[in-house]
Formats: C-alpha cells, structure tokens, sequence
C-alpha cells in the first residue's frame, strides 16, 4: 500500500494551510487505498542551521526524525504558505538542516518522490510566487513536482469546514491525479 505524507510546512497554530492540509488528508484517507500521514513543521524544532553549530553541536534529534519521514513515504503533498513572496523561514531551515544529511543515494526527498505542492492564502494569488519558487528547487533537494495548486482568498472561498464548489472540484481532480502519479512512481522504484 502506498504510503502519502501530507506536510504543513507553517509553524502558525492558527495556519490556514494546516486548514488545508487537514482537508487534503481527510479526503485522500477516505478516497483512495493509501496510508496517510498529517505531518507537522511544529514537531521538528531547530535552531537557525549554521556550520560552527553543526561542527559544535552536531546534528539535533529533530534533523534525523525529519529525515526519516521524507524517506518512508512514497510521495507528499508539502501545504506551504507563502511569506513576503517566499517560502518560510522556518520551512527553509529544515530543508537546510536536512540537506546537510545528504549522501549520494539519498537526498533531502528520496530521487524523484512525487511531490504535490499546495497553498492557501487570503490574498488573490494564494501564495503561488511562493509555489513557482518550491517548483523550480526542490528538483534540486530530489522532488518531482507533480503538481501545484496555490488557493487565493481563503476566507471567501472557505466556509462551514469545506472550500466552494469550484475549488473542491479543482482540489479533488488535481488529487486524483497525483495518487494516480504515484502508482506510476512505487512500481518504476
């Protein structure tokens, strides 16, 4: 059974996209036989990623706990929020830290793990500057981006526990599509 890693990569406790995240595990639990898993940027605390902490401290417990959840699942769909027209610091430094973990045979995403990158936002573009950035480095961390979806105007599009018509539409497709990707991906690996 494939194994889906749904991540929110916001360290808000009141994150719309941890919002959407819950959504999106919610319906690929109940819609496809995969196992799913609701992921947590606020379960791996780090300090700010430097070399002469590295070299002193080596690497904290969190780095190596991360690490592993990348590696067990067989894809992940990352809900990113999208600050000052980039990715979140935090995020940022996971990635980092885990990074400086990478061998030859495994880097930051194992090669080529299907990745599904979503956001919501308030505002109209939904975080997608954030998103078209995530799109063109995370191939270089070992992510194959399947898809995007960047949800602008949270707040007029989301009510009483689900998105508008469109949206759900727009959302159930675009998953239907990635959970299809990974069969592709778990029987070529």
């Amino acid at each position: 059974m494939n194994k889906i890693t749904v991540f929110c990569a916001s360290n808000n406790d009141q994150s719309i996209n941890r919002t959407l995240a819950n959504i999106v595990v919610n319906k690929i639990a109940t819609r496809y036989s995969v196992q799913t898993k609701l992921a947590d940027i606020r379960d791996y605390p780090l300090p700010i990623y430097s070399l002469p902490f590295e070299k002193q401290h080596g690497f904290p417990e969190p780095v190596h706990v991360a690490r592993e959840l990348f590696a067990n699942a067989d894809a992940m769909v990352i809900c990113c929020p999208e600050h000052n027209g980039s990715t979140p610091a935090v995020f940022k430094n996971l990635i980092d830290w885990m990074s400086r973990l990478e061998t030859k045979q495994q880097m930051v995403f194992p090669k080529n793990q299907p990745v599904l990158l979503l956001s919501t936002s308030p505002g109209k573009r939904g975080g997608l500057t954030n998103l078209n950035h995530l799109s063109d480095v995370m191939p270089w961390w070992g992510a194959n981006i399947i898809s995007k979806l960047a949800i602008g105007d949270f707040y007029n599009v989301y009510a009483d526990g689900q998105f508008s018509a469109l949206i759900e539409s727009e959302l159930d497709n675009l998953l239907n599509q990635f959970v299809l990707s990974i069969d592709s991906y778990c029987q070529a690996v």
